[in-house]
């Protein structure tokens, strides 16, 4: 089984689809809402950290049933949620030990709730 034509792959066209429709129903009613080639944009390059070396390895690798390479898998998934604003641990902001959220741009909601 190959990781990016099973898995990444995927996911892409899915979320590329899963956008289409959240546009298509809502875009233009959304009070802040991106730019229409904007947000398409971000639904074409969704997730392209995934073919990065620091997540290709950890993904690829990682037993899910045993665990094994727990080690790469975090280091890839910390990566991709410092590397993807479309996810919410991407604004944490921790300060002090302290779980302080930022604001996140309506491109990148949209883009979530597509993913």
């Amino acid at each position: 089984e190959s990781y990016l034509s099973e898995k990444v792959i995927p996911h892409k066209v899915s979320v590329y689809r899963a956008g289409e429709f959240v546009w298509h129903q809502a875009g233009d009613l959304i009070i802040g809402a991106p730019k229409k080639q904007e947000f398409f944009y971000n639904l074409l390059i969704h997730d392209l950290s995934k073919f990065s070396s620091a997540e290709l390895v950890g993904y690829a690798s990682y037993d899910f049933k045993t665990k094994e390479g727990q080690e790469q898998f975090d280091y890839a998934l910390h990566h991709h949620y410092i590397n993807n604003p479309h996810h919410p641990e991407h604004w944490a902001n921790p300060v002090r030990g302290e779980f302080n959220p930022l604001r996140i741009p309506t491109i990148y909601l949209l883009e979530m709730v597509a993913d």
